[in-house]
């Protein structure tokens, strides 16, 4: 039986050191609203939290990576793709919804930007907990409880 830390693709690693040492320091990657994309008819959307908001459970590096990096690729190329077309009009959901599939650059990057705005979305340095509602009858219908449901992972 797996535990909830044997979920994680990527285990915290802590490395015990003096304060003084370089290798210890807590890298600055800024905030997240000092990252602009350039401009165009689809638009960042400010993370509602630092790097190191929801470091118990992804770290402010990887937080960095695909806000700062990933997500601003997706965002400039996702631009590049539909300036001066008629897409440039479209929401991302409509967008999407009417995509030619065989158009691999507009595919990937709007899938890109799309994904990356839902996941910074659902991510959430005070998430988690009991679920409630449609999401809870399941649980407790398929597993008899939430504590169940997180023994049987």
């Amino acid at each position: 039986m797996l535990s909830t830390t044997d979920l994680y693709a990527q285990q915290k690693k802590v490395k015990k050191c003096k304060k003084t040492e370089q290798s210890c320091q807590k890298p600055n990657y800024g905030k997240p609203s000092e990252v602009k994309a350039n401009e165009g008819a689809f638009k960042i959307k400010p993370l509602a939290y630092d790097y190191d908001a929801v470091s118990s459970y992804i770290d402010a590096e990887t937080m960095y990576i695909h806000f700062s990096k990933h997500y601003v690729g997706y965002l400039n190329n996702l631009n590049k793709a539909v300036e001066g077309k008629p897409e440039a009009q479209k929401t991302i959901e409509q967008l999407l919804s009417t995509l030619d599939m065989s158009n691999a650059t507009l595919r990937n990057n709007a899938g890109g930007y799309y994904n990356h705005n839902l996941y910074f979305e659902l991510i959430s340095p005070k998430g988690g907990g009991t679920p409630t509602g449609a999401l809870a009858a399941a649980i407790d219908r398929d597993f008899g409880s939430f504590e169940n449901f997180k023994k049987s992972l």
